[in-house]
């Protein structure tokens, strides 16, 4: 245990070493083992037969001659420790017997004594071994103290690790598990019991080679394990490994192998625990959902059962299924019980009068007035952000015209604005028809607890649901709503849904249209030349699948940028982008706009169409 004794306070005695390794196991031994290399006979019989050496020495002379006293009384040295150490009741009431055995018990010889009882000097000069004193009982008698000791110390962590059922599994009572806590504790009311295990943890020589390294994880987990030994109440961190590797895939065969060494519960008991844990989520999105607004999305996936023991049907099959996600921002303002009606009346008036291409392109003006400032600091931050202009020294950077403009619409932060999400029950149904999304549909209602005729009425008349997917997900309940025009009510019809589009598609089949378009050829101009500059490997071909989308926007973030910081070049007639340092933050904001309104706007596209059409 290092340092740590079981004798308080700091004794130097000259004639104490630490044991060696040859001769320094401990273990329960009998106790009639003979001494070696030592006489340890009666005094008293031994004086009788021989007479002994007088030694010569003042303190050894005033011991011997106790010892001739005590031996013409009948008394041997045992007889007289025992006799102090309350051996019977007139020697415990004794006023001088009793001032004896404080002062033994209170000198500061004492742990010399017992150590050198445990472990004897050697003899100097000689040969002969070590004398065995009394090791095997004091070992023993060690052991039997320990125990007491820690048995005590270990019952004391039982309130910390203590996890009785019911609440075990709650949000709250998971989340409140600190590790720190708990050392800190463990470390407070077992004190002796941690510094066993720390020292067992680490030897001395592991503690000096690497003072900064701790034990402190392996004696905790240790003393978890001790704990849940003795009373499965006391799982605590059992029931959190458990729901931890749950969730990170840990099969049945693993769950039972890590319970029988005591570090997690068994599979069935974490089986039960994931299905408490889904009912509380289930019930819990169900009362929010009833005071915040949500929306929610499903995308079908792919499930590997895969097979680990010898059988007839031992290959991996893949299922097919679907997951669904509802998500709740508590800080968005509810909407009004006339929200399905006004959503009604709005798709009339659509329908009535359709977006023409003259209303896009209004909507596309009116857009362009909003996210010109932006545009205008994006071809700002090109030049700013180039190595060469150096902008950390350049003289106008604290200038307010070079500032990121405000946001348009930013999004609220904060704790309060934190979206929750909770994940419902992944069904076996392959979203891979109209059929399958429908019942996809009753579904997600059935497990949200919306799929009562009374539920169902209030959703038809009073209220409207975002439900978010890719582009496959979206066109199919598109088309489940124009199927279901003519059915019989609101809720039926589908008139409360809303399928905003699959934007992550949207994204990704625009790149591709950019690709097609502009791919030409490795000899001229287009991006397939920008490819192999760049060395941009696996763009030449469009794909679906794939890191494909994340590579070319990637790269035409990479081709823009470096074609905007041609223009800053062209626009200020300079040959290195540092000689524009020269400039003001106004001249180089005029020249931004220069460059969008010439060279990277809708107007300058269609300028460049009539100069070539001229030409």
């Amino acid at each position: 245990m290092g340092s740590h004794s079981v004798f308080k306070g700091s004794y130097d005695d000259p004639d104490y070493s630490e044991p060696e390794s040859d001769d320094s196991g401990i273990g329960p031994e009998p106790i009639d083992s003979e001494s070696e290399s030592e006489e340890e006979g009666n005094f008293s019989d031994s004086h009788s037969r021989t007479q002994p050496e007088i030694p010569s020495g003042y303190r050894a002379r005033k011991i011997y001659n106790v010892l001739l006293y005590m031996g013409s009384q009948g008394v041997t040295l045992a007889d007289l420790l025992d006799g102090i150490s309350w051996g019977d009741e007139e020697c415990t009431q004794n006023a001088q017997l009793r001032v004896a055995r404080t002062q033994l018990l209170q000198s500061a010889e004492l742990p010399g004594i017992l150590r050198r009882w445990w472990r004897p000097p050697r003899p100097q000069g000689g040969n002969k071994k070590r004398p065995q004193g009394a090791r095997v009982v004091m070992q023993n008698f060690a052991l039997e103290c320990s125990k007491r000791v820690l048995d005590e110390q270990i019952e004391r962590l039982s309130a910390s690790f203590d996890s009785p059922a019911g609440d075990d599994v709650k949000e709250d009572h998971l989340t409140a598990i600190s590790i720190p806590k708990l050392v800190d504790q463990s470390q407070r009311l077992a004190p002796d019991l941690w510094a066993l295990c720390a020292g067992l943890a680490r030897s001395e020589s592991q503690q000096r080679r690497s003072p900064k390294k701790k034990s402190t994880n392996t004696v905790l987990v240790v003393l978890a394990m001790f704990s849940y030994s003795r009373s499965h109440r006391r799982s605590r961190l059992q029931k959190l490994f458990a729901i931890y590797f749950k969730f990170r895939g840990l099969s049945a065969k693993g769950f039972d192998t890590l319970h029988a060494m005591g570090l997690t519960m068994s599979n069935k008991w974490t089986g039960n625990a994931v299905g408490r844990i889904s009912a509380q989520s289930m019930a819990a999105v169900r009362r929010l959902m009833d005071l915040y607004p949500w929306l929610l999305s499903y995308d079908n996936l792919l499930i590997a059962f895969r097979v680990f023991s010898q059988r007839i049907n031992k290959r991996t099959l893949h299922g097919n299924g679907t997951g669904c996600t509802v998500y709740i921002r508590r800080s968005a303002k509810p909407l009004s019980s006339t929200i399905n009606a006004a959503l009604q009346e709005m798709r009339a008036q659509g329908m009535a009068n359709p977006l023409d291409a003259f209303d896009i392109y209004e909507l596309s003006e009116l857009a362009d007035s909003r996210r010109y400032p932006h545009i205008i600091h994006l071809i700002l931050r090109y030049l700013l952000d180039a190595p060469d202009f150096d902008f950390t020294t350049y003289d106008g950077q604290d200038s307010a015209i070079l500032e990121k403009p405000p946001f348009l619409n930013q999004l609220p932060f904060g704790k309060e604005h934190i979206t929750l999400q909770y994940l419902l029950g992944t069904v076996d149904i392959p979203e891979a028809s109209y059929e399958d999304n429908s019942k996809l549909i009753n579904e997600w209602l059935r497990q949200l607890g919306l799929d009562s005729p009374e539920r169902q009425k209030k959703i038809g008349l009073e209220q409207v649901m975002a439900w978010v997917g890719d582009q496959l997900t979206v066109d199919r309940l598109r088309n489940l709503y124009r199927f279901r025009a003519e059915d019989d009510n609101s809720f039926q019809r589908l008139d409360w849904l809303i399928t905003p589009p699959g934007w992550l598609h949207i994204q990704m089949a625009f790149a591709n249209s950019i690709h097609k378009q502009h791919l030409g050829t490795p000899k001229g101009r287009g991006l397939s030349a920008a490819f192999d500059i760049l060395k941009r490997r696996g763009l030449q071909t469009s794909q679906t699948e794939g890191p494909f989308f994340h590579d070319l926007s990637e790269t035409l973030h990479i081709i823009a940028e470096a074609q905007v910081r041609e223009l800053w070049l062209e626009v200020g007639h300079v040959s290195n982008l540092k000689e524009l340092r020269q400039r003001s933050p106004e001249q180089l904001y005029s020249m931004a706009e220069t460059i969008f309104s010439l060279h990277a706007s809708n107007h300058a596209l269609a300028n460049l169409k009539r100069k070539s059409v001229t030409d």
